[in-house]
């Protein structure tokens, strides 16, 4: 692993140097410069303010102090022109020469970091440099991509598509906004982005907003996939609509969060943007973060890019969501949500075995009542107590503490841990490298063949055997957890047991030593062991029925449009009747299935293009380059074999 940190010995007078300002105040008296505690948002947004040039006045060893002295800066008065003293050296970087500063290709460069990439390296200039340009002409950039994608697709008249891939925090998200960015420019007249691009740039910070979270692996995580349908003008060759369909979104996230993780951006922008007028009418008022259950879960008190509450409600104005309607109405939802977590259980002091709620946490229930204009007595009573049915007798059975805190989860929730989700997305990756595959090494050596071409034949691992252990019928993975999950008695042993039954001879399948509920998959990117302690129950999707009910008697119109449609679970007298009572489910891994099979479809229908995002480093931090997590990255990608 590599890192290029100055030192007060490596920079001498005279060198000019960037100082990264949007990091640090400025004493206007001593001109002594301290780091910020938290940089300003407007200026993250704005990376003209976040550096001025600078030139190393004297550099004070003994004192570990460097003293510099600013360009003029219209931004920040503070340092224009004034001589400065810094102790702190992350916070300066060593500027370029001049004939690097419009450099296109960075590998040019003599120092590699952030402060040094051209201004244009994603504007408007660098727009024009691609646009109509042959692949190959200019230096590597994601708007060659897109402008090759946009070339073929008018010139052919067949749709293109473009995959973006790579770990978490590898850059997924930043190179989709630059590709829509690009694409705006493209569909619209003149390059006068029209309402309809306006609409596509600004699905970017709402699904962000909704759907990504700080993770130990990225503070920028989106926990869902996506895929985004472009439309375009067949004569005109401009945007006429967007469509953008999600996949898998972490629920669980939205009640509890890892150590060190965050729930979804969209509840801590409502906790601090909301104006004081907002958080008296959706009884928020001064709670913050960390005095919700929901947003302190993670203890994680860093809220850093969680101050795009008013960013996110004009992406919402943008995309047709009414400001003085159906705003209000989903940020009152999101504060229902919040206080209902707030709801505590304690044991009756009769019945250690029932739960009630703790006194002091039902101002937060009424809240929730209030919020939904769903009864809370009825709402604490599905938590309370469940009426079972068997045969024609019925009864009411009472929940202890983790039962009736599990019952109130449930509302928004369905997944305590991940490990089914990540076998999905596992299985989803698996099966967008088989497309990989297919299209880069399959294809091209049988044309190779066709045309009776001598070459050398690639070596790559093929991973259809992977997916068939998966997704193959009449007996795989995927098939047996359905079959288990339709039974009434089945449980991860049984589970466990008809897994290891079935496949403890296939080549891509393991059992892990010491360990009975745990399988492992051997995927093209690593082995990975899976835990079927919960399974079942999370592939049963469990929703209360009582709860479903009493969702439907509100009078909020935008509640009523999120309460889903469900088939009953199995149950002693009928594996597939409805009932009024008991727990509905529906298989997430066969909707999972479906959902995956149209998106391959709808991928395999148009002429791919490939994005790979490597991540430089764990650390989430710059200038740090670990040769050996790229190696690794570009390896199990198979970008030496292509």
């Amino acid at each position: 692993m590599s890192k290029f940190t100055l030192s007060f010995d490596s920079v001498t007078e005279s060198v000019r140097v960037y100082v990264e300002v949007i990091e640090c105040v400025c004493d206007p008296a001593t001109g002594f410069v301290q780091r910020r505690k938290k940089p300003l948002k407007e200026e993250i947004d704005n990376n003209e303010e976040r550096w001025i040039v600078a030139t190393v006045s004297k550099v004070d060893e003994e004192g570990k102090m460097i003293h510099v002295i600013c360009e003029e800066s219209t931004h920040h008065p503070e340092f224009s022109e004034k001589r400065v003293h810094l102790s702190d050296m992350s916070l300066i970087s060593l500027k370029n020469p001049q004939h690097c500063e419009t450099a296109d290709d960075v590998t040019t460069m003599s120092y590699l970091h952030e402060a040094g990439l051209p201004d244009h390296f994603y504007d408007e200039q660098a727009i024009n440099t691609y646009t109509n340009q042959p692949l190959h002409k200019q230096p590597p950039h994601v708007f060659a991509i897109a402008d090759n994608a946009f070339r073929n697709m008018l010139e052919y008249t067949k749709n293109q598509s473009i995959l973006v891939t790579g770990e978490s925090g590898a850059g997924k998200s930043e190179t989709t906004k630059y590709l829509l960015k690009y694409f705006a420019a493209m569909g619209s007249s003149k390059h006068n982005v029209s309402h309809v691009e306006k609409q596509v740039l600004k699905t970017s910070p709402l699904l962000e907003a909704f759907g990504n979270a700080k993770t130990l692996r990225n503070d920028n995580s989106s926990r869902f996939g996506k895929f985004i349908e472009i439309q375009f003008d067949r004569s005109t060759g401009n945007i006429s609509g967007a469509v953008i369909r999600t996949y898998l979104l972490e629920r669980s996230r939205i009640v509890r969060q890892q150590l060190g993780e965050r729930n979804y951006h969209i509840f801590y922008q409502l906790l601090k943007g909301a104006s004081q007028q907002e958080r008296i009418e959706w009884m928020l008022n001064d709670l913050n973060a960390l005095q919700f259950e929901y947003t302190s879960g993670g203890q994680c008190p860093d809220l850093t890019g969680t101050d795009e509450f008013a960013e996110t409600k004009d992406a919402m104005t943008t995309l047709g969501i009414s400001p003085d309607q159906d705003q209000p109405r989903l940020f009152r939802l999101i504060s229902a949500i919040l206080h209902l977590g707030n709801v505590k259980f304690e044991p009756q002091p009769t019945h250690s075995d029932r739960a009630q709620i703790v006194e002091s946490t039902l101002h937060h229930l009424e809240c929730f009542s209030a919020l939904t204009n769903i009864d809370g007595q009825s709402i604490l009573k599905t938590f309370l107590s469940r009426k079972v049915t068997a045969g024609t007798e019925s009864y009411d059975k009472y929940m202890d503490v983790r039962q009736a805190e599990s019952c109130r989860d449930s509302l928004f929730e369905s997944f305590q841990v991940n490990s089914l989700e990540q076998f999905c997305i596992n299985w989803s990756n698996e099966k967008l490298q088989q497309q990989y595959n297919q299209h880069i090494f399959k294809m091209s050596q049988k044309e190779y063949e066709a045309e009776k071409i001598t070459f050398n034949k690639v070596e790559f691992n093929d991973n259809q055997e992977c997916l068939d252990l998966i997704e193959k019928p009449p007996i795989s993975v995927m098939h047996i957890l359905d079959e288990e999950s339709k039974l009434q008695n089945s449980t991860f042993k049984t589970l466990s047991t008809k897994l290891l039954t079935n496949f403890s001879k296939h080549s891509f399948f393991a059992k892990p030593r010491f360990s009975d509920t745990h399988f492992c998959v051997k995927h093209y990117a690593d082995t990975v062991t899976y835990d079927t302690s919960e399974f079942i129950d999370k592939n049963r999707d469990y929703i209360v029925a009582e709860q479903s009910n009493l969702l439907r008697t509100s009078s909020v119109h935008f509640i009523l449009k999120q309460i889903p449609t469900t088939s009953s679970a199995p149950t002693a007298n009928n594996k597939n009747k409805n009932n009024n009572s008991g727990f509905t489910f529906q298989s997430v891994a066969s909707q999972f299935k479906s959902s995956l099979d149209q998106l391959m479809e709808k991928i395999n229908s148009t002429q791919p293009h490939y994005i790979r995002c490597i991540k430089p480093n764990q650390q989430k931090k710059p200038n740090i380059f670990s040769k050996l997590l790229v190696l690794k990255q570009l390896k199990v990608s198979f970008h030496f074999q292509s």
